[in-house]
């Protein structure tokens, strides 16, 4: 069997102690970087894109369906 007496000096507890620090850093969102900055941005551009030419094709069928099949103008 083992005895002894032993002194410990607590210099930090909870999120300031080095296990804290991971812990906090585990459930904390991290920052996005500048790379994913940036593709957001260009996401956003080409979902607007896509919406612009989807509206655009839309009507321009709907006007070609129109003239071809619903003798709508004539």
């Amino acid at each position: 069997m083992v005895d002894g007496v032993g002194r410990i000096l607590t210099i930090a507890v909870g999120p300031y102690s080095l296990n804290g620090k991971t812990m906090v850093s585990l459930i904390r969102e991290p920052e996005p970087t500048d790379l994913q900055k940036k593709l957001a941005k260009v996401a956003g551009l080409m979902v607007q894109f896509g919406m612009w030419a989807a509206g655009l094709l839309l009507v321009i069928l709907t006007v070609r369906y129109l003239v071809e099949e619903g003798n709508f103008f004539f």
